[in-house]
């Protein structure tokens, strides 16, 4: 019995949730305030590609209908979804849905919701490349 209230307590201790953009991080929100961007798009197009250090992009919760390119970079980009569960998909509250997909036909690279290149993690969100 003690085993199982461990397991329990080292569950819920990785279990957390990230509603808030980690430090260093630009932010995306559907309704975007000062210093925030109001497409992912956008945000990617903010950053430098010559830069080596770390970036980082937050998503806030909500739906964006968009392709997004991410150039080749030098700098390790990460980009972070709303979630209210880091360790699962169940809690994840951003979605990117692209605009051309495969509900239009379409084939190759065009369907993704996010096309890149260079060195780059995404984490808590679902990307839909069959579209609305």
């Amino acid at each position: 019995m003690k085993f199982l209230t461990t397991l329990s307590f080292v569950t819920a201790a990785f279990a957390a949730s990230r509603t808030t953009a980690p430090s260093g991080c630009i932010t995306v929100k559907k309704s975007p305030g000062s210093g925030q961007f109001g497409t992912v798009q956008a945000a990617v197009d903010s950053l430098s590609t010559t830069a080596s250090g770390k970036q980082c992009i937050f998503i806030d919760q909500g739906t964006y209908n968009e392709q997004v390119l991410v150039p080749s970079r030098s700098a390790q980009l990460s980009i972070y979804g709303y979630t209210t569960d880091t360790s699962g998909y169940s809690g994840n509250k951003v979605t990117i849905t692209a605009k051309k997909s495969q509900a239009d036909g379409l084939q190759a690279f065009y369907p993704y919701s996010i096309l890149h290149t260079g060195p780059y993690g995404i984490w808590n969100m679902e990307c839909n490349p069959y579209g609305t």
